[in-house]
Formats: structure tokens, C-alpha cells, sequence
């Protein structure tokens, strides 16, 4: 008798695990959609190829070199500060920005009401499969967030905290070294003033 109980325990527990299989499937795939919606770009940070930065007074122009070094090409041409540009990409890729409900269809919203008629600035991402547009438009009533609207798409809201990382500066995008050899490399250094001349030599 204790064995049957046993064994109908095991049933048991054996059928309630696969219902909750069967029930958190489609829960995390629901989750998921979710996530996915509510990204601004869906795109894997590598293979975006060229960025261009349109603002009301100039336009900025960046392109990839190799895997990981970036060039500014316009307003002028000289090496950009990966850093900063690694960290927009990334901004892209990773914030959350839902869409605001009654605006899904994009063809009959008023842009102009959202500041996306004329937007503050407009954000170029190529890559080889073609480009996306993401248009920032203005504030929210209570300056928490920002409209935003990526090519056709519906209106979103993207957390007012976000846009710096988004909007940055050419002088924060253009490599601020000196010089691009590697300290590893120097042999000799000399410190050359009126008085004096002080003079190193790399001993090892």
C-alpha cells in the first residue's frame, strides 16, 4: 500500500512539473516579446558600422576602423575617442524606451505634437543590412522622458536620464591624446625649458 502511495506520489509531482513547464513556456516567451518591444534598437553593437549625429547647427560623422577604433570624418577628420563612442553604441543597444499607448501607428500621429516633425536631433545607425533613424523629439509634461521614434515606428518614451550618453558633444567624441605611440615604446624623454634639459633613458 505504501509503495502505490509512493509511486502515485511521484506521478504527481512528475505531472504537476510538466504543467508548469507547459505554463512558464509561453509566460517567458511573453516576457521576452515584452523586453524586445520595449528596446530602442535591436541590433548587436558590431555590426554597426557608421553613426552620424544631425543637429540643428552641424552634423557629426563617425566610421568604423577595424573592430574596435572610430574616425570622425565630419565636421572634421581625426581619430574619435573610442571610449565614448563604444558607450553610445551601447546606450543604443541596451536602453528601454516603451511605446506610448495610441501612437503604435505612426501614419496617423500628429509628429509635430511630439517634437518629431522637426526633431532636436536625429540619430543615423548604418550598418549592412541598411540604416535605422531614431528622431529625438521633446520632453515629456513632467520632463521625466523624451519622445523618440525609431525610422516608421511607434512614438516611445525614452528615460530623460539616457539622452547625454545619447547626445554627446563633438569635443567628447574626438580623441583628446597627444600623441598615438604607446608608452611601452618610449626610450628616451627630454624636458627642454630655458634653464634647463632633463633627459631620461629607458634602462630595461
Amino acid at each position: 500500500m505504501k509503495r502505490n502511495t509512493a509511486i502515485l506520489v511521484a506521478v504527481a509531482l512528475v505531472c504537476s512539473f510538466g504543467i508548469a513547464i507547459l505554463e512558464l513556456g509561453p509566460q517567458r516567451v511573453q516576457q521576452q516579446r515584452r523586453v524586445q518591444s520595449e528596446q530602442l534598437l535591436q541590433i548587436p553593437p558590431e555590426e554597426v558600422k557608421s553613426l552620424t549625429i544631425q543637429k540643428a547647427d552641424e552634423t557629426i560623422v563617425l566610421d568604423r576602423i577595424g573592430d574596435s577604433r572610430w574616425q570622425l570624418l565630419r565636421p572634421l577628420e581625426a581619430q574619435a575617442e573610442t571610449g565614448t563612442v563604444q558607450l553610445l553604441i551601447e546606450g543604443l543597444v541596451s536602453a528601454e524606451a516603451p511605446p506610448i499607448g495610441g501612437a503604435e501607428d505612426s501614419a496617423t500621429v500628429d509628429l509635430d505634437a511630439f517634437g518629431l516633425a522637426l526633431p532636436q536631433q536625429t540619430l543615423i545607425v548604418e550598418r549592412e543590412e541598411g540604416e535605422s533613424r531614431i528622431l529625438f523629439g521633446d520632453n515629456t509634461f513632467d520632463n521625466s522622458g523624451m519622445y523618440v521614434q525609431v525610422d516608421s515606428g511607434p512614438i516611445r518614451i525614452l528615460e530623460l536620464s539616457l539622452t547625454p550618453q545619447l547626445n554627446p558633444s563633438l569635443y567628447a567624441l574626438r580623441d583628446k591624446s597627444l600623441t598615438d605611440w604607446a608608452v611601452a615604446d618610449l626610450q628616451t624623454f627630454e624636458v627642454v625649458t630655458q634653464d634647463e634639459t632633463i633627459a631620461l633613458v629607458r634602462q630595461d
